[in-house]
């Protein structure tokens, strides 16, 4: 019990028995309604930080700080990473007991997105691999952290799950670091669920599609599109192209691979371009 709460319990010791549960609840309520809002506080004055769970105790005046952490991140929709969601490969690398909050817009659909990822754990029973597609597939052109795939997948090794639907199943699963550069770190998004990479454009490793991306600028090397011309009627993307063809399954190297906006890559495939 924190000091708060043992301060409450001994204020209680003063009400007439009849309304001491009531009262008691009540001061307890409110006091939690109260450190939660000071945890929020906390972390939007300290967004891209990463925060001890001490230093947030303390700023709330409370010991049940993962509790109410859970419910600003899986009801109230506050877009905070753990340790749970540590992913390397998309800049999660957090320590026991810490966080970080990257965004501040909250996403209020998170508590239905999160009761759909614990069905499909526990009621339709599929697999990790199968939970993190399905997922993406149910919520395509959302940014989803790596906090709530963690949490539907169940399995620490979810990013590489990820990783393996995104380069040997070939969907097209973008990252701040591949292609979406106005995504925060911590997240992923499946483009659309109508599209699915040609053979030979799969099986590249994600750290070499992050050095091409960051070679090419994030841009189409035909046309020049990039993210911030994207629009509702022209919603194309940008996908790595294997310059690399007779169906060899080895993965491209740098020197053959080439983004391009989806537009260019289907002209260049028809044989409408050549590069």
């Amino acid at each position: 019990m924190s000091k708060r709460e043992q301060e409450l319990s001994l204020r209680m010791m003063n009400f007439p028995q009849a309304i001491r549960p009531r009262e008691f609840g009540r001061l307890l309520s409110r006091h939690a309604s109260q450190a939660r809002e000071a945890i929020r506080t906390y972390f939007i004055n300290h967004i891209g930080e990463i925060v001890p769970v001490s230093e947030v105790a303390i700023a709330a005046e409370t010991t049940n700080v993962r509790r109410l952490v859970w419910e600003l991140t899986f009801q109230d929709g506050l877009r905070v990473i753990s340790e749970r969601g540590n992913d390397p490969a998309v800049g999660i690398s957090l320590g026991r007991s810490e966080y970080c909050l990257f965004d501040d817009t909250p996403d209020y659909s998170m508590a239905h997105r999160w009761f759909l990822g614990r069905r499909l754990r526990h009621e339709d029973h599929l697999d990790a691999t199968q939970s993190i597609l399905h997922y993406f597939q149910t919520f395509a052109t959302w940014a989803l952290t790596t906090e709530e795939l963690a949490t539907v997948a169940g399995v620490r090794s979810f990013g590489e799950r990820i990783r393996y639907l995104q380069a040997e199943r070939g969907f097209p699963i973008a990252t701040k670091f591949t292609g979406r550069p106005d995504m925060n770190p911590g997240e992923y998004l499946l483009e659309t669920v109508e599209r699915i990479a040609e053979f030979h454009d799969r099986r590249v490793s994600f750290e070499l599609q992050k050095r091409v991306y960051e070679r090419d600028e994030n841009a189409c090397g035909i046309c020049g599109w990039n993210r911030r011309s994207w629009s509702r009627d022209d919603p194309r993307f940008l996908e790595l192209h294997n310059r690399v063809r007779g169906g060899d399954p080895r993965p491209g190297t740098a020197e053959n691979l080439k983004v391009l906006c989806t537009r260019c890559h289907d002209d260049v495939h028809a044989g409408r371009t050549r590069i």
